[in-house]
């Protein structure tokens, strides 16, 4: 038979030739590989934002420090404007994975789960200062809408953490949504207006100033020290 001619099934045009599928192992090389790819570019992006800043940063400078083809890059992000929303969800996601820890695990008390979530959340955006300070600093369209969503979600865990305290008679708060966002609000609102304008931040000091913050407000006549 003619290798173009389609076979004898009473189907016109039909080809003779099954269609190649990929295998399963193929399938999860390509993956793979594309995770590794975007995570090059998250990496080279968060340096490049790092040392320039966003608004200055370019492509080509992220896939020269990444190692990859400028075509790579827009087969994983359309624009650098997306690159930013990508390392703010990744910062938002590993901080609130940090803090469910917090909050789901058993606490010899309620207030040692406060102080820790306290701390914890210190630490973290001290120690992601640098990617952290460019992110807020930056001025493209998309702003910092994700870093929003994410405190929206914290504040959302810790009026839960309040309410079970409330509940335990440990804390007396009459609002828990209300207590939740200014604790949020107040505690990023501080660390992150210091980052941005590249202020040292005195890691025990500031902690020791929240814990008493939220010693009183969680329970305004006798908060353990």
């Amino acid at each position: 038979m003619n290798r173009y001619v389609a076979a004898d099934n009473g189907i016109a045009g039909r080809s003779a030739y099954p269609a190649r599928v990929a295998s399963p192992s193929r399938v999860v090389t390509v993956v793979t590989q594309r995770a590794s790819r975007r995570e090059r570019l998250l990496s080279a992006a968060s340096a490049v934002f790092v040392e320039r800043g966003v608004a200055a940063a370019t492509v080509d400078e992220i896939t020269r420090r990444a190692g990859v083809a400028k075509g790579s890059f827009y087969l994983e992000f359309q624009s650098k404007d997306l690159v930013v929303a990508a390392l703010q969800e990744r910062f938002v996601d590993e901080l609130l994975e940090k803090a469910s820890t917090i909050l789901g695990r058993e606490h010899p008390d309620l207030w040692s789960m406060a102080y820790e979530f306290v701390d914890t959340m210190v630490d973290f955006d001290l120690a992601n200062r640098k990617l952290l300070g460019a992110l807020l600093r930056q001025t493209s369209p998309s702003d910092t809408e994700v870093l929003s969503r994410g405190d929206n979600r914290l504040q959302d865990m810790m009026a839960n953490g309040i309410r079970l305290g409330t509940a335990s008679g440990v804390f007396r708060v009459e609002d828990p949504e209300t207590v939740a966002a200014f604790l949020t609000h107040g505690l990023h609102g501080v660390l992150h207006s210091a980052i941005a304008q590249g202020q040292k931040v005195d890691r025990v000091r500031i902690k020791a100033a929240i814990r008493q913050i939220v010693g009183k407000v969680l329970a305004p006549t006798d908060p353990p020290e």
